[in-house]
Order: C-alpha cells, then sequence, then structure tokens
C-alpha cells in the first residue's frame, strides 16, 4: 500500500479489499471535543478480538497515514460484523478503509450475505458523491427487418420523389431519404452487474431463503441457527451448479445444430460486448496519408478492366445496371451498419427504386467524382 497509493491532500480515498488482517478493535477514528478543542481516539466495535502479526504491519499504515476503518465505526455495521465464515471459523479480514474527506461521505457500511465465496461482501454507501448505474435493464433502438417492418419500410420508400442533382447532393438525399424510411422498435436487455442466462426464479426463492435464515442466525445467535443457514447455503449453491450445468448443456445442443456461419455468428453475439464505431473525427487526408504509408500506395485512380463474375467492359463504359444488381445480391444480412447507420437489408429491401437510384449515383461518380470521392465521398 505504502508504493502504490499516493493519496491527494484534497481527494477522497476509499480502498476496499481482504487484506488476511485480524486487527482487533483498533483502527478508530478521531474524534473532536467541543469543549476542550482535542482530538481523542475512539475504539470501534468488532466481534474479531484477535490481533495478528498482518493486523499489525496494517495498522501501522493506517495510523502513520490517518486513515479510519469502516468496519464497526459506521450505521449498518455498529457490532463489527465477521467477514470471513469458514467451516466453523469466524474472523474480520475483509475491510472498508477511508481518509477523513471520505469519511464525511460514506453514510453506510454494512457486511452482507454472498453464498459463492466464504468472504462475506462490505458494502460502502458512497452517497450522492459517486453515482453508478445498475444496468439491469438495458432499452436501445434497433432496426426492424422483419417482415412488417419491411412492409412499411417499402411503403415509406414509395412516397419519396429524388431532387437531387450533383453527385455530392444526390448521395447525401439517397443516404437520408433511406435511412429515414427504416423501421425502429425498442428492444430490452437484461444484462448487466450480475445478469446470467441460467437465473430465474427458483434460484431468486432459494436466494431469498437464505438470507432469512441468515438473518435470524446474526439475530437470535442460538443453537441450530447457524447449521439451518449452512444448510441454505448449501441448497442454493447446489442449485446454482445444476443450473449452470443445464444451461451448459442447451449451449452445446444449439452448437451441435450450427450449420451456417450466420448461426454461428448469431449464437457468438448472444454474449458479446458491441463494439464501438469509427470515430468520424478522423479525416480523408488522415486515412489517404495511413494507409499510403501502412500499405506503400500511391494516390492515382485505377480502373479494373475486368469487373466480376464474368462482367468485362472498358473504362469507358462505366459501371452497368446488370453489375449493380449483382453486387446487391451478394450482400449478406444480418451485418452491423457502418456510420450512416445504413445496413444491407435496405439495399436488398429497396426494391428498383433504391436499386435504380443508387445507380445513377455511382454512374455519377465513375463519370467525374473524382473530387468527391476525394473529399470524403460515399461511406462504403
Amino acid at each position: 500500500m505504502k508504493e502504490v497509493i499516493r493519496e491527494d491532500n484534497e481527494g477522497r480515498l476509499v480502498i476496499a479489499e481482504d487484506f488476511n488482517a485480524r486487527i482487533g478493535k483498533e483502527g478508530g477514528w478521531g474524534e473532536l471535543s467541543m469543549e476542550r478543542g482535542e482530538t481523542s481516539e475512539k475504539e470501534r466495535e468488532s466481534k474479531d478480538k484477535m490481533i495478528n502479526k498482518q493486523g499489525r504491519d496494517l495498522m501501522e499504515v493506517i495510523e502513520e497515514r490517518g486513515w479510519m476503518v469502516l468496519n464497526g465505526s459506521k450505521e449498518g455495521d455498529e457490532e463489527g460484523e465477521w467477514t470471513y465464515e469458514k467451516g466453523g471459523g469466524k474472523s474480520v479480514i475483509d475491510y472498508g478503509i477511508v481518509n477523513w474527506e471520505a469519511w464525511k461521505g460514506v453514510e453506510r457500511f454494512e457486511v452482507v450475505c454472498r453464498v459463492e465465496s466464504d468472504h462475506l461482501p462490505i458494502v460502502i454507501d458512497l452517497g450522492r458523491w459517486y453515482e453508478r448505474g445498475e444496468g439491469r435493464e438495458e432499452e436501445e433502438r434497433v432496426q426492424d427487418w422483419s417482415g412488417e417492418g419491411v412492409r412499411k419500410f417499402r411503403q415509406a420508400l414509395s412516397k419519396i420523389e429524388w431532387k437531387g442533382e450533383g453527385v455530392q447532393e444526390a448521395w447525401e438525399e439517397l443516404e437520408r431519404e433511406v435511412i429515414g424510411a427504416v423501421e425502429w422498435r425498442s428492444k430490452v436487455r437484461r444484462k448487466g452487474i450480475g445478469w446470467c442466462p441460467w437465473w430465474d426464479s427458483e434460484c431468486r426463492e432459494k436466494k431469498r431463503e437464505m438470507h432469512k435464515a441468515r438473518r435470524r442466525y446474526r439475530k437470535e445467535q442460538v443453537e441450530g441457527r447457524h447449521e439451518e443457514f449452512e444448510r441454505c447455503r448449501k441448497e442454493y449453491r447446489e442449485l446454482c451448479e445444476k443450473k449452470q450445468e443445464e444451461q451448459k448443456r442447451k449451449e452445446e445442443k444449439e452448437v451441435e445444430k450450427i450449420r451456417t456461419e450466420a448461426e454461428a455468428w448469431k449464437f457468438i453475439n448472444k454474449r458479446r460486448k458491441k463494439k464501438e464505431n469509427v470515430c468520424g473525427n478522423i479525416k480523408m487526408e488522415e486515412w489517404v496519408k495511413h494507409f499510403m504509408e501502412a500499405l506503400g500506395g500511391v494516390e492515382e485512380r485505377k480502373v479494373e478492366v475486368e469487373g466480376r463474375r464474368g462482367i468485362n467492359r472498358t473504362e469507358d463504359e462505366g459501371i452497368g445496371e446488370e453489375e449493380i444488381q449483382n453486387e446487391v445480391r451478394r450482400l449478406k444480412k444480418d451485418k452491423a451498419a457502418g456510420i450512416d447507420q445504413i445496413r444491407n437489408e435496405a439495399w436488398k429491401e429497396g426494391g428498383e427504386k433504391v436499386g435504380k437510384r443508387l445507380g445513377e449515383v455511382l454512374k455519377m461518380v465513375w463519370e467525374g467524382g473524382e473530387d468527391f470521392l476525394r473529399d470524403g465521398g460515399v461511406e462504403w
């Protein structure tokens, strides 16, 4: 701690850690006497009375820095609850430690129950000076390419009248009208802190039963209560392990049924975090410079005389409607949209009206759009 912690005089410092140290009732905070203007030390409460070598080393650092221990000193943990329980053995080795600036901002400190570990979590309520979203439910807007979504998309396109004449104006109009015709729907994802696919109401009820048994054990301290809590905790652990195993077998069956690349990516993306888009503030000159240095290229226009799928053309022929239609047919669905938010489904489902307008824009680019491409142009 001495090596890694650099305390700011103006900052609030909060440390929460399993120190494997037992400090008994030491680590109290300084209390200012209003009558004499003197500082006196107040002993903190703790159910653990033992002090070991690691505890003495920890206290040396705490006293040297003028820090305070939250365990047994704040509302919620007035008695200094045990933080580690295993096989009947109990100790307080997990601590919340703060400096004076943070002490005034901590509203509550509590030791709560958890079954995944013999270490019990410590919860520090920091009030309003630190806010964190739980992320239990996330609502996002996604493009609707279902049957009804495609119908509304085509209906909106039928009302559009193209007006743009120049290549820049024509492309911006096409981009704006296509994305404006897309149908959107709300999608709620229950993901975030603590989310898992196998968690259900049965797990929730068993966890609630375990917490009730722990509260009775802590409150009454009578014979048999600890055994009841241990039984409930074991049952909850076994239930979670069972649910996890069932989920694993379910996923294995899903993997066995995968036959196409699209199905494989659909399975992978269920738990995959969304990637951020490339920054739109990067200028075209920066892109050109980067790729010319990376690939050793030269800044000149090159024309491919022989096209794809057996379509042969000369430089003067430009791009034919048949080639555009073939390229649109080759686009794959269920692919992420680019910065312009236009997915491949928009080009494939846009019909003759969008296809014809796209062909006109591409022909304008082909015939004299060098400046347009060099200045930023179409985002492909």
